[in-house]
């Protein structure tokens, strides 16, 4: 039998090449453990802007019996509208989907997709194995695969659910070395699950107990990757240190072996130490995510998220003395939430001089807490996906549309950890500066948002000067304002070179094709990468 396993991936300015499909080789790992050569199975990926057309063609072509799609809330509408013309030119296909965006609505998605076949809920290395042992031998029966729904004469059927895999290291690596090149984004699991219970995530009802492979398993599976050549990995634990004394052992380890390869993660700032940071600086990891998402006491209480905000700078403060970059990310609609308390949670953010500060959109996603409650909250939101909230109970249409363009102004002149110095000097809070800003220039230049954002990073920078040096001069002394115009215009001069160092390198590694691509993107965007990023699945 053949099987494919389709990822449609999303493609972002920030990352031209592909993330290594990793729930899905998992997939192919085990059932091919399981299966042997009874089953043929590839992995293909297209990315979210390809056209559909040559996506069905490009899967018919391969003549398989089984198709299924990894699903997401970036890819979901496409992977419906694609099944949908696969099953009405080969009605014998069976397609079965699987993933976060489809775990929590089974039923709805088979009573509108007729052409969907199997949906696979939660944790699907078992499962998938069984289903395709089912579709090879007639056995175990279908009504005995447990964690599918599906569909038998026109009626809907949900078996009972699985039980999450007890020893992870029972799933052969996933790392197939022919599948991957040096410039593939790999990302890599040493835990599943989360303790915690944040109301605008689905990842904790699926996968409430943290279950980890060994460290003999991740020692072995990291040493492959590195010593294979890979540059770029991608630790996808939901909070890499979690438990600290683990996440050290596995930094010391990558310390011993990792030489070239660049390393990102996303952890909780409450849970740092300075071994853990030098330890992180020595194993090369070069990017962190941290989440804090709100500073509104009552917003946190609502979504379950409470933080101890002086351990929370205590990490930041030791974070801001290495060089290590790290994202502060906020979310724009949480229940709870106002313009006003945005602004606080964006000066508290910018006062911490974080090398960027990031900002989501609401989705309600499927199967998490606002999702399922948000009449209670006022929520109105796309009823399509990605689910964005466009106004709750607290939180007004008009004042979310403020929150995102107060965010862009500030994303537009924030360089790292820069930005709260230069708030200081004219003696006002972030979020005030930035107002006044705005309004000066209009004001005096009759540049828009929209105007301004298509502007390049040092013109942009060179206009904020000039308007901290006549802001200044109006409500504070000249030494100020001129000492405020160099800090600017030096800020400039690093903004150009470290854009002609990035262009050296890319075309180091990618060739002058590279560097023409980037530069068409980048006018194709209006000169900057859109701000406004989508929220993550957890």
């Amino acid at each position: 039998m053949k099987s494919i396993l389709v990822s449609i991936y999303q493609t972002t300015g920030f990352n031209q090449n592909y993330y290594y499909p990793l729930s899905l080789h998992y997939l192919k790992a085990y059932a091919k453990k399981e299966l042997g050569d009874d089953v043929d199975i590839s992995i293909e990926n297209y990315n979210t802007v390809e056209a559909s057309n040559h996506i069905i063609h490009d899967l018919l072509r391969r003549n398989p019996d089984v198709i299924a799609f990894s699903c997401y809330i970036w890819n979901i509408k496409k992977i419906l509208g694609i099944t949908h013309l696969l099953k009405g030119l080969n009605p014998a296909l069976k397609i079965v989907l699987g993933g976060p965006q489809v775990t929590s609505t089974p039923d709805s998605i088979l009573t509108e997709n007729q052409s969907v076949d199997v949906i696979v809920r939660g944790e699907g290395e078992q499962t998938f194995a069984e289903l395709l042992k089912h579709y090879v031998k007639d056995e175990p029966a279908i009504e005995e695969v447990r964690g599918i729904s599906y569909r038998v004469d026109g009626e809907i059927r949900t078996n009972p659910p699985r039980p999450l895999i007890a020893d992870l290291d029972d799933i052969p690596s996933p790392f197939d070395a022919a599948a991957y090149s040096e410039s593939h984004d790999i990302l890599i699991e040493t835990q599943r699950g989360c303790p915690f219970e944040c109301g605008f995530c689905s990842y904790h009802k699926n996968f409430k107990s943290v279950r980890c492979f060994s460290l003999e398993r991740v020692k072995r599976d990291l040493k492959h990757l590195i010593d294979s050549g890979v540059k770029r990995l991608y630790l996808a634990d939901p909070t890499f240190n979690l438990n600290p004394k683990r996440a050290k052992e596995i930094l010391k380890y990558i310390c011993s072996i990792n030489k070239t390869a660049s390393i990102n993660t996303e952890l909780r700032a409450e849970l740092l130490d300075q071994e853990t940071i030098d330890l992180l600086e020595q194993a090369g990891v070069g990017f962190l995510e941290i989440g804090l998402q709100s500073t509104n006491p009552a917003t946190l209480k609502i979504i379950g998220r409470e933080t101890n905000f002086a351990k929370f700078e205590q990490g930041i403060a030791l974070l801001r003395k290495s060089p290590i970059n790290y994202v502060i990310q906020l979310i724009i609609g949480l229940p709870g939430d106002s313009l006003s308390t945005f602004k606080t949670s964006m000066d508290y953010v910018l006062n911490l001089a974080p090398d960027k500060l990031q900002v989501f959109e609401l989705q309600l996603l499927p199967g998490s807490a606002l999702h399922d409650n948000a009449g209670e909250h006022g929520m109105l939101f796309h009823p399509t996906p990605p689910h964005i909230v466009v106004q709750n109970s607290t939180f007004s249409y008009t004042d979310m549309i403020r929150a995102k363009e107060l965010f862009r102004e500030a994303f537009l002149i924030y360089v790292r950890r820069n930005y709260a110095e230069l708030a200081k000097l004219p003696g006002l809070k972030p979020s005030e500066l930035i107002e006044a800003w705005s309004a000066w220039r209009e004001a005096t230049t009759g540049i828009s948002l929209d105007e301004y954002e298509r502007c390049n990073s040092a013109k942009r920078l060179r206009l904020f000067s000039r308007f901290i040096k006549e802001y200044l001069a109006r409500n504070g002394s000249p030494a100020r304002a001129d000492s405020s115009k160099a800090n600017c215009n030096l800020l400039t001069a690093r903004i150009a070179y470290q854009g002609f160092r990035s262009s050296v390198r890319h075309a180091l590694a990618g060739g002058w094709n590279g560097i023409i691509g980037k530069l068409t993107r980048s006018r194709s965007r209006g000169g900057y990468l859109d701000p406004i990023e989508d929220h993550p699945d957890h």
